[in-house]
């Protein structure tokens, strides 16, 4: 399927949202995947080479903000960012067992526990 693309510019104050957007040029047709990631640039032959550039630049970065927020993306960095539960779990019953050992420690090297005065 085909879609337009327009360039637009920022340079009006308006009250209303997108009041201060401006369209410049012509838009620029180009074939889009059912996907929603457009075709190789077909439409972009009768372009001039800068601003062909530019234009795919903006694809490009437009792609990569894509795939960042991607719910799968999202969630495999939050994966990478925090613990399960079953390493906090793990975790824990390290610890517990640390404490247990430097607690035996501490009572062994304890003269007054050993004699039982107090």
């Amino acid at each position: 399927m085909a879609a337009s693309f327009q360039r637009y510019c920022g340079w009006r104050s308006s009250a209303t949202p997108g009041g201060e957007l401006s369209s410049q040029g012509n838009p620029i047709e180009v074939l889009v995947c059912v996907c929603g990631y457009p075709v190789e640039t077909t439409g972009m032959r009768c372009l001039p080479p800068e601003e062909r550039k530019t234009f795919q630049r903006s694809l490009e970065r437009s792609r990569r903000y894509r795939e960042a927020v991607e719910p799968e993306n999202v969630a495999d960095s939050l994966r990478a960012a925090f613990a399960e539960r079953s390493e906090v779990e793990t975790t824990a019953q390290q610890v517990a067992q640390l404490h247990g050992i430097i607690e035996g420690i501490i009572k062994d090297s304890d003269p007054t526990a050993r004699t039982g005065s107090g």
